[in-house]
């Protein structure tokens, strides 16, 4: 990203995912002058919020993982036929 002047800027992300990213004001220098920092931030501050859409990810694929391995486990167990009983022939 490339900021036309030097001076305090705001800034929104769109991530086309889930949603629009807005983040604190932040101090662009001149060029040359050093890397942005964040106004009333530290440098390694990383918001200390937490990532729910992460955590909700996460969970999500933690269940799917879970599924693969108790179905696959429960049909092993009954044998591996889902159909039912056979129908009597005679």
């Amino acid at each position: 990203m490339t900021f036309p002047r030097a001076g305090q800027w705001r800034y929104v992300v769109v991530d086309g995912f889930t949603g629009n990213h807005s983040y604190p004001p932040v101090q662009i220098g001149a060029r040359g002058a050093g890397a942005a920092t964040v106004a009333g931030a530290r440098a390694d501050d990383d918001g200390g919020g937490i990532a729910f859409d992460r955590l909700g990810l996460t969970a999500l694929a933690g269940l799917a993982a879970a599924g693969l391995v108790v179905v696959p486990a429960r049909r092993r167990a009954r044998g591996g036929d889902d159909r039912g009983p056979a129908a009597a022939s005679g």
